[in-house]
């Protein structure tokens, strides 16, 4: 999830633009200088162009939004004053990688986005056939979680051939709580898990953090979810990792969790932010660990440098197959996301390609084939569902329509 965590530590300037995470005062204030600087919002404005044609030039695509969320940031839902300068650092971000005609006023954008607003902005706004939502166990920062576990047992309640939800687990209570939290969380219907590996305490403020390899707390949490029916693994990594004061951001300790369940996936959220290399070798290493590009996708709209880097390396030494989309929906729209990898070309002399069927994979056949999604019978399935109703007759929506109205 996106957003910054008043935790101690800070990211290096070079790193902190769009990382929206656990940042200190005096990182928040440097990167949202950067996020604000001409090149930023030049960037910005060149995919600024918005088009209904998208949902024609992507029809026969089937499109997977690896992460969305629906936070709740209002004050009443905020634990302690050290995330009061969170919604401004976000916002600007929304500012920037959406042009002034759609973007929210901030009023309504520090809200509790709503179930029913999410999906009319996922699936009638874009070409999105299927949705992963991803609550976050975020208790240290914000009394629901940020994204509530209930919000996420809505959706799959209510539009199950569209969503896919993972539910959010603190790995920080006692192992009994949390076997019993996963049981619940199954008997919803989830169909994945969320972990966070750092918190600061709600009541000391000194930080904390988990490990993936933990054998007293993490791997039999992770065993008892196998053994629920629960194989998909997802765990915030890389965003706010500094080096040796974050261990617990980092991936090393993925290997030995992703040995000990090879029949269970772990989904690497924010793949692509940080340790490009160490990434390729640890899921060349284990072809049960997924790139979730969570954050990266977003440099489509603001920093096409970071992106190229990016794939330079990915498209050489990572699995394409195991390469997610996801647009940090609602808070970053998905259109200008979509469009932008659509439109993507590697800059001239660039040493690598993404050819259209590597975009395909990446934007939504690749997640289809991990949850288990036959893509021909899926379509017929949502062939007459009202999004797919709605946007036959009236086609795609602009972005925040109902909002902005």
């Amino acid at each position: 999830m996106l957003v910054p965590r008043m935790t101690r530590g800070s990211v290096p300037g070079a790193t902190a633009v769009g990382t929206l995470g656990t940042l200190s005062e005096g990182a928040l204030a440097a990167a949202a200088s950067v996020a604000t600087a001409p090149g930023v919002a030049r960037r910005a404005a060149a995919n600024a162009d918005w088009n209904p044609d998208l949902l024609d030039r992507m029809s026969d695509w089937f499109v997977v939004d690896g992460v969305v969320h629906l936070s709740n940031t209002l004050p009443n839902n905020v634990r302690g004053k050290r995330n009061t300068g969170a919604i401004d650092f976000v916002y600007a971000f929304h500012e920037k990688t959406t042009p002034a005609r759609y973007r929210i006023p901030q009023s309504q954008f520090a809200r509790s986005w709503q179930p029913e607003e999410g999906v009319d902005i996922w699936f009638l706004e874009s070409p999105t056939a299927v949705a992963v939502y991803h609550s976050t166990p975020l208790y240290d920062q914000y009394w629901d979680g940020l994204n509530s576990n209930e919000k996420g047992a809505y959706l799959k309640a209510n539009y199950p051939q569209r969503v896919i939800w993972y539910g959010a687990v603190d790995l920080f209570e006692p192992l009994d709580r949390v076997k019993a939290k996963i049981d619940e969380l199954a008997s919803q219907g989830a169909d994945g898990l969320k972990f966070y590996p750092t918190r600061t305490d709600a009541a000391t403020l000194e930080p904390g953090a988990w490990f993936m390899n933990d054998r007293q707390r993490a791997l039999p949490a992770f065993e008892h979810a196998r053994d629920r029916g629960i194989r998909h693994i997802a765990v915030h990594k890389l965003l706010e990792y500094t080096g040796p004061e974050t261990p617990a951001l980092a991936i090393e300790d993925m290997y030995e969790a992703a040995a000990a369940l090879p029949d269970v996936y772990f989904e690497l959220v924010h793949a692509g932010w940080l340790l490009l290399e160490e990434t390729a070798a640890l899921m060349n290493k284990h072809e049960n660990v997924v790139a979730v590009m969570e954050g990266p996708m977003l440099w489509l709209t603001y920093d096409l440098p970071a992106f190229h880097r990016m794939m330079a390396v990915f498209m050489h030494q990572v699995d394409v197959e195991r390469m997610i989309y996801s647009s940090v929906a609602t808070r970053q729209h998905p259109y200008w996301q979509l469009a932008g990898l659509l439109d993507y070309q590697p800059p001239e002399g660039a040493n690598f390609s993404v050819s259209e069927q590597a975009k395909r994979k990446i934007l939504g056949e690749n997640a289809a084939r991990l949850y288990g999604i036959d893509i021909p019978a899926r379509r017929r399935a949502l062939a007459a569902d009202r999004f797919s109703r709605e946007l036959a007759l009236t086609g795609l929506r602009e972005p925040y329509q109902a909002l902005r109205a």
